[in-house]
């Protein structure tokens, strides 16, 4: 069943509603455990759900639907790491830190195994220089890659 645009974004605000309905003026139980209670766990990824979806909506508007695509893989993650940790709690808990842990430690080994000239490199690498370098492009080349013309006339309006 096929839906129009307008549809969709109206069931959308309905979900971003019930999600700030969840949290409106609730309090949320502080244990022992800290950051790695499972239910504290399951609010924060609540709420980084809420945001990946205002961000949905945002970039649906603006055309921009791959990248809408991605945070929408983000929010189903996130439901798939709730119910891990609605199921199993603490030992899913633990399973989420340590695949953060080897996520950190293989992208650690990946530049330390890079040969030093590649390292000096990546450690001369600076963004702003980047950002500018695109602000600095003719708008006219940007007509072939009008996905980078936003954020190229954002950036060099700043």
């Amino acid at each position: 069943m096929a839906h129009d645009l307008a549809t969709w974004l109206k069931f959308t605000e309905k979900l971003l509603q019930i999600g700030y309905a969840l949290f409106n003026g609730r309090q949320f139980p502080i244990t022992g455990k800290g950051a790695s209670d499972p239910s504290v766990l399951v609010i924060t990824l609540l709420a980084r759900s809420i945001s990946n979806l205002r961000g949905v909506v945002l970039l649906v508007r603006e055309g921009l639907v791959v990248e809408a695509r991605t945070l929408v893989r983000c929010i189903f993650e996130n439901l798939f790491r709730v119910g891990g940790l609605v199921t199993e709690g603490d030992a899913f808990a633990k399973e989420m830190f340590q695949d953060e842990l080897t996520s950190r430690k293989l992208r650690g080994k990946i530049v330390l195994d890079r040969p030093m000239e590649d390292n000096r490199r990546l450690r001369s690498f600076k963004l702003s220089q980047i950002v500018q370098d695109f602000c600095d492009l003719q708008e006219s080349s940007l007509l072939a890659l009008n996905f980078l013309a936003r954020p190229i006339k954002y950036w060099r309006h700043r």
